[in-house]
């Protein structure tokens, strides 16, 4: 009968366990990566409105100070022009 000398398993099973954790953290930074990512599309979205927006207001400023401006002189100083 031959013996064949084996190490000590218990050194290949906390590598094994170092491994596991590993991926389960490499998985776990995934998530949070694509959850991250699905936010910064949502503010990028917001902002682009959010912008939109402001030119939107700014336009209407230029136009009040358009019209109003032959209408009431005092107007003069208006910085949207």
């Amino acid at each position: 009968m031959m013996m064949v000398m084996v190490s000590d398993p218990a050194q290949v099973l906390e590598h094994a366990q170092q491994l596991q954790k590993k991926a389960q953290r490499a998985q776990d930074l995934e998530i949070e990566n694509q959850q991250l990512r699905g936010r910064l599309d949502e503010y990028n979205s917001e902002f682009a409105e959010v912008k939109n927006q402001g030119r939107t207001v700014l336009g209407t400023c230029v136009n009040l100070c358009v019209i109003l401006l032959p209408v009431q002189p005092s107007l003069s100083d208006c910085h949207y022009q």
